[in-house]
């Protein structure tokens, strides 16, 4: 019995006070997001900076914006649209194998068209999309990595910039 407590007292403890060796992402924050640049008839330019952190081991949450910019040339005269938005997002990596994750994201857009409209005339275009997915991270040292994401718009609809699936690659950098 005195053996027991002795290592149960020895496992509660830790001289240094460093657990974040033991828990790496543990209260830590992130930062990193996604740059897209597409080229052709299509031009793409989409740049979407986010920002998270890791209330526990195996749970992130964040938030990110999105400026995209896109041109199409198929169109006469040429459609150009600016597009603004923001999300919010989880994800919960399996304990296991740690590179595996869910993702969960409220995505809101805007942009201002007149493709959808009969008179020719611009008009605001706003989406509230829901994305479900999985996902693979592969570290990169510390508390760095890249993200392969494939995800479903469960409000697809007309509007839609990107059809289901959308594959996502961005970087998440520990801070």
């Amino acid at each position: 019995m005195i053996t027991f407590l002795t290592l149960f007292a020895s496992a509660q403890t830790d001289p240094e006070g460093d657990y974040d060796d033991l828990l790496p992402y543990k209260n830590s924050y992130f930062t990193g997001g996604s740059l897209g640049l597409q080229f052709g008839s299509v031009v793409l330019v989409d740049v979407s900076p986010q920002f998270g952190f890791y209330p526990l081991e195996h749970i992130s949450v964040g938030t990110g914006f999105t400026y995209q910019y896109i041109s199409d040339r198929r169109y006469s005269p040429r459609l150009d649209i600016n597009v603004y938005g923001g999300r919010v997002f989880s994800r919960f990596y399996l304990p296991v194998f740690e590179s595996l994750f869910a993702h969960l994201e409220y995505e809101y857009m805007a942009y201002r068209t007149n493709l959808f409209n009969m008179n020719n005339d611009l008009e605001w275009i706003t989406m509230n999309n829901f994305l479900v997915g999985a996902g693979y991270r592969q570290r990169i040292g510390g508390r760095s990595a890249v993200n392969l994401m494939v995800l479903w718009n469960f409000n697809e609809s007309v509007y839609s910039l990107y059809t289901n699936p959308i594959l996502r690659i961005g970087a998440d950098i520990g801070l």
